[in-house]
């Protein structure tokens, strides 16, 4: 599991001006592939939730297909209410590795792994279905840079779509159509023995952020607004400084004010919290955590980081055994947080991916190992 969930390491990072839910988070439930009609998340890898909550969207790697639950707002429970697949419904879908919504809701993009390949869905917003409508894949039609499709991120414009691709070393730019939700092929960046594992991009859109597990560093992009292409402007490398802990970085993430960038250091069992220059996109260390030693001994392999939609909070899903960890970083630091996990459950076998409720609620993890959704809930 880990050398395939490490190339489709992703993180959800849900912006909104909703007030931040506060207290412990507790384990409350979960929904597993085969169970209680529940299908489509055989080896999950990645979770979208829909711009008002309503929805969750999860891609099951192992089942070739993206799982579509409708969430009740109050509990956070999942139901059950669709599936797409590959070579049913669906193209583009072997294997799939991240997905993102467009900030409308109006569609969901899936970066194919094994299919080197983006499928385009348009989505109803009342019923949370999903219609294909279109795959690009790599070398067909000019593009160029999707082999091993692993990571997918909207612009807050919604104008651009950025998909990392971990085989090509690439960074592949889509313009988009806002009222269509088409794409055009724009460019391609390389950075050759990078080896990106995911992409966020500020909510301002002047910066895109890569995770290369292969460099061990963060690759900093400067965003041109009317064009979405891209001008490599910074790096910051494991080697420049002992002190920082990117040691094969798995997945990154921006906070919903774009003032901080969170880095998942899966060789490391570390975070590293920077201080983003709004003006510039480039880093500055604010804070570093290690399993064991400044943080829970369950930061084990780090693969999916996302923000609380307040910014002052950070989950890390940990994939060794398998854990949600949390962060306060209110004050600039590193705090941990307690997290209350039955000991009697493997939903979280393998963590990968974590995404946050918009109103910061409920925490969604996946479980790799063991074909599940977690659910975490605040507690008093």
């Amino acid at each position: 599991m880990i050398a395939r969930s490490v190339t489709r390491a992703t993180a959800v990072v849900l912006a909104c001006g909703c007030a931040t839910a506060s207290g412990p988070l507790v384990y409350a439930d979960d929904v597993r592939d085969g169970v209680d009609g529940v299908t489509g998340i055989d080896e999950p890898t990645a979770i979208a939730l829909s711009p008002d909550g309503a929805y969750v969207y999860v891609a099951g790697s192992g089942s070739n297909a993206v799982a579509i639950f409708a969430r009740d707002a109050g509990t956070g429970s999942l139901k059950p209410a669709g599936v797409v697949r590959d070579g049913r419904s669906a193209e583009g879908l072997d294997q799939p590795g991240d997905l993102a919504l467009s900030p409308d809701g109006a569609n969901l993009y899936v970066a194919g792994f094994d299919d080197d390949a983006l499928a385009v869905f348009s989505r109803d917003a009342a019923s949370g279905k999903l219609h294909f409508t279109a795959v690009l894949r790599d070398r067909v039609g000019g593009v160029r840079g999707l082999g091993g499709a692993v990571s997918v991120v909207v612009s807050a414009d919604g104008a651009s779509v950025y998909v990392a691709g971990r085989e090509d070393d690439s960074l592949v730019v889509f313009a988009r159509d806002p009222k269509t939700g088409k794409l055009r092929y724009v460019e391609t960046e390389r950075e050759r023995g990078f080896g990106p594992t995911s992409l966020a991009i500020a909510p301002d859109g002047r910066h895109v952020y890569a995770s290369g597990f292969d460099a061990s560093a963060l690759a900093v992009y400067e965003r041109d607004a009317e064009t979405g292409r891209l001008r490599r402007v910074a790096i910051v490398r494991d080697a420049d400084d002992p002190a920082h802990a990117l040691t094969n970085a798995a997945s990154v993430a921006v906070s919903p004010d774009g003032r901080s960038v969170v880095a998942a250091a899966y060789g490391e069992d570390a975070l590293e919290l920077f201080a983003r220059d709004p003006n510039t996109g480039e880093l500055r260390r604010l804070a570093t955590a290690h399993a064991g030693v400044d943080a829970p001994a369950r930061l084990r392999h780090p693969l999916g980081v996302a923000f609380s939609p307040s910014g002052s909070e950070v989950y890390a899903a940990a994939a060794d055994p398998g854990s949600l960890v949390a962060f306060d970083v209110s004050d600039g630091g590193l705090r941990p947080i307690r997290v209350h996990l039955d000991e009697g459950t493997d939903a979280v076998a393998e963590a990968c991916a974590v995404a946050v409720s918009p109103d910061g609620a409920h925490v969604y993890v996946a479980g790799y190992g063991h074909n599940a959704i977690a659910l975490f809930r605040r507690g008093d």
